[in-house]
């Protein structure tokens, strides 16, 4: 529950990897507190705060560490396009022709481009035209993005 509303069950990558991390230590922290406090409450002592120190050390330790390796296959499977997320671009212009090379050139962000329609969009019905004729022709779209 603690890592959930820390949203690192989150599998998109758009937190820094020291941001990730903090939210590790925050998340193992108050777990760790809370078994303190229902230790404290307990009837029974607690002989050894080694094991609870140790314990919660090894959790950071452990649960960062797995972070990094699915952090670090994710990129990699982003890269060769499984889990990438479909984008149409519409408009034309230096903005999108910067934001088509930029998507080209970072697979590790997570998105493809599924279809670019130029042109210039500015009555709304050619723009619902063209939206509903691409996604019936490509139904796995993610999202559009205007370029103009």
């Amino acid at each position: 529950i603690i890592f959930a509303t820390l949203g690192l069950y989150s599998m998109r990558g758009n937190r820094t990897l020291a941001e990730e991390i903090g939210r590790v230590f925050v998340g193992c922290s108050t777990g760790f507190v809370a078994v303190v406090i229902a230790l404290f409450f307990q009837r029974e002592l607690f002989q050894s705060r080694f094991i609870l120190l140790a314990g919660w050390l090894f959790a950071i330790i452990a649960v960062s560490v797995v972070r990094i390796l699915v952090r670090a296959i994710q990129h990699v499977l982003l890269r060769h396009g499984i889990g990438a997320g479909y984008l149409l671009v519409l408009g034309s212009g230096p903005q999108a022709t910067a934001l088509l090379a930029s998507l080209d050139s970072q697979p590790r962000w997570g998105f493809r481009i599924a279809q670019h329609l130029p042109g210039s969009f500015k009555n709304s019905i050619d723009l619902e035209q063209a939206l509903d004729e691409s996604l019936h022709r490509f139904p796995n779209i993610d999202g559009v993005l205007i370029a103009e």
